[in-house]
């Protein structure tokens, strides 16, 4: 039972280590969405415009 219990506070404690890249990760992904979903609104926008003009 020792075994175990050493093995699931060596994974957890692995974890915990990997979860602020991770984090960062995602918060990278989500500005990236949101600069492409910008410029698609504004390319939208701007044929929309274009073809009023």
């Amino acid at each position: 039972m020792e075994f175990l219990t050493r093995k699931y506070e060596e994974a957890s404690k692995k974890l915990k280590n990997q979860l602020p890249s991770c984090g960062i990760e995602i918060l990278n992904l989500k500005k990236q969405i949101v600069s492409l979903t910008e410029k698609e609104t504004d390319h939208q926008t701007t044929k929309r415009n274009n073809g009023c003009l």
